[in-house]
């Protein structure tokens, strides 16, 4: 059984590759820092996603600063981040690639943030906000979700 391949389904049902997802997603920003946690969000997130499939290879630091038109210093800062939270691993020579636990440490990640989620919704609350309203949204982010991974499949 052969291994899925991501990137190739990503173009087929987005018409794009990764990277140029990435770009046109992060083509407006002109700071450097909000382009270098742009892409540095765009990555985490495809891999979540599973788009970016584990030891699927990232586009050099130079190739997608000339892609993205930035200074490839941008680019560097943003993987080495992702190589210090574990989400990529390079090989000198060669590049580099997604880690095979880069989904279960992402997932971590956003899992810690409910505490965050449970202060913003208190917050809410003495606003005046309803829990209608909060149930509303949330069934509005889950049925966006739900419709997005029914098109990959």
């Amino acid at each position: 059984m052969g291994k899925t391949n991501y990137s190739v389904m990503f173009k087929k049902i987005t018409g794009m590759t990764v990277w140029e997802y990435i770009l046109n997603a992060r083509i407006e920003l002109a700071s450097s820092y909000l382009m270098e946690n742009g892409t540095e969000y765009n990555i985490t997130e495809l891999a979540l996603s599973g788009v970016l499939a584990p030891d699927e290879q990232l586009p050099s630091v130079r190739a997608l600063a000339c892609d993205l038109a930035i200074n490839p210093n941008t680019i560097q800062k943003a993987y080495s981040e992702l190589d210090r939270n574990g989400i990529i691993y390079s090989v000198p020579g060669r590049g580099c690639f997604i880690t095979k636990d880069a989904k279960k440490i992402l997932s971590e990640q956003k899992k810690g943030k409910i505490s965050s989620l449970t202060e913003l919704l208190g917050e809410l609350k003495l606003a005046g906000v309803t829990k209608e309203i909060i149930l509303d949204t949330v069934d509005s982010v889950y049925s966006n979700k739900d419709e997005k991974e029914g098109k990959k499949q």
